[in-house]
C-alpha cells in the first residue's frame, strides 16, 4: 500500500501550535483520515501528515504510534463535534469501537 503524501501549511511553528490548540478542523480531518486508513496497519508509527512551516522553509513529518490511535481519534472527535461534522463523527466512533474491539476481539467494524 502506498502512503498518500499530505501537506499541511502553517506560517510558523507557533502558528501550527496555535492551530492545534484551537482545534483546527482541517488538521483534525487529516489526522482522522490517516488513522482510519491505517486501522489494521502493523506499523508502530504511521505517517499522518507533512507540516510545511512557510516562514522557516522547513518540513516536519508527523506520525502517530498505533497504540495512540484511540486517544488521538477521541481528541479529534471533539473537534469534529464542535464543527458539527456529524457524518465524520460517526466514522470516528466506529473506528474507535473497532480498535477497542481488536484489543478485546469483541467488535468488528461495519462498513
Amino acid at each position: 500500500m502506498i502512503s498518500l503524501m499530505r501537506i499541511y501549511n502553517a506560517k510558523s511553528e507557533q502558528d501550527f501550535v496555535n492551530r492545534v490548540r484551537g482545534g483546527d478542523i482541517t488538521l483534525a480531518r487529516i489526522i482522522v483520515d490517516a488513522i482510519i486508513h491505517n486501522l489494521d496497519s502493523t506499523k508502530r508509527h504511521n505517517y499522518i501528515v507533512t507540516v510545511k512551516l512557510e516562514d522557516e522553509e522547513e518540513y516536519y513529518d508527523l506520525t502517530c504510534h498505533s497504540e495512540e490511535f484511540i486517544v488521538t481519534l477521541e481528541k479529534n472527535l471533539k473537534v469534529l463535534v464542535d464543527a458539527e461534522a456529524y457524518e465524520e463523527c460517526s466514522q470516528v466512533v466506529e473506528a474507535i469501537k473497532y480498535l477497542k474491539g481488536k484489543k478485546g476481539n469483541s467488535y468488528v467494524l461495519q462498513n
